[in-house]
């Protein structure tokens, strides 16, 4: 299929960026992340199939259709062994393909990572939605409804928390993520894989303890999507690894915090945790 990706640097390891799910994609999550980082490193970040740029074809969205593109991208780039950074449902990408490819994985970065936890925070409800085609119906109105005020309410309320720190130019990529006439497909799929009754499908908990590779966590302490409790608990699972807290921050860290991000992640690439 046909993928969007961006590439920038000429020397240092590759890293390779997964966004996330919802309306999301590389250059939503990583455009502002990508030309500080290629100082350092070879820059690589994709637009999932079913985002973006990409191609949208009638599939499955699971993690393991996510972990096999990837596994098929760096073959197509031609890079065996990486640093990988994932955020939210990229974040699950992420551990999974390190628990798959361990030799692969030179350094694992976890961004307010899906996966490391047993319930969503609204669990029924969100299974409720998916069920009843509700979540559809919401991508629908938001997309006919052609307003960037919409658009910058569901921002604020659950992705950023400060509201100067919502660009005009963030908010118009989202907006006109929102009105692709296939915007949050994908992202439907992927949650009637994930949730079941009892819980999620993708849980790596009883897992971590395994990841050997240094990794760093990155969460907001306001982050509603995933608890703070879960990056916490995660921490002391992985053996290797170090919790940088964004202080007021919600599940978008990387657009609300920028530069300490950029400087956060560059130090942990260079140096280890």
């Amino acid at each position: 299929m046909n993928i969007r990706y961006f590439t920038a640097g000429d020397k240092g390891s590759p890293v390779v960026f997964i966004h996330g799910s919802g309306l999301d994609s590389a250059s939503i999550s990583w455009s502002r992340v990508l030309g500080e980082l290629a100082e350092e490193f070879r820059v690589f970040a994709p637009d999932l199939p079913g985002y973006g740029q990409s191609e949208k074809p009638e599939v499955d969205y699971t993690v393991d259709y996510y972990v096999a593109f990837l596994e098929q991208f760096l073959d197509h780039i031609n890079e065996k062994e990486i640093c990988i950074i994932g955020l939210s449902m990229g974040g699950a990408i992420a551990l999974s393909f390190a628990l798959r490819h361990p030799a692969r994985t030179k350094k694992l970065v976890l961004v307010s990572s899906y996966g490391l936890m047993q319930r969503l925070p609204f669990h029924p409800l969100t299974a409720f939605s998916i069920k009843t085609a509700v979540m559809e119906w919401g991508y629908l109105v938001l997309q006919k409804s052609r307003s960037r005020l919409l658009t910058k309410r569901v921002l604020l309320s659950g992705l950023i928390c400060a509201k100067e720190k919502l660009s005009d130019e963030l908010l118009e990529e989202v907006y006109l993520a929102s009105q692709d006439p296939q915007a949050g497909r994908a992202y439907c799929s992927f949650l009637r894989s994930e949730l079941m009754e009892k819980g999620l499908k993708s849980n790596f908990l009883e897992r971590l303890s395994e990841i050997r590779m240094p990794t760093l966590l990155v969460q907001g302490t306001k982050d509603k999507t995933i608890p703070l409790s879960c990056a916490i608990s995660a921490n002391e699972s992985i053996k290797n690894s170090n919790l940088f807290l964004f202080e007021g921050c919600s599940h978008w860290p990387q657009n609300e915090e920028t530069d300490k991000f950029n400087q956060t992640v560059k130090q942990f690439l260079l140096y280890g945790c």
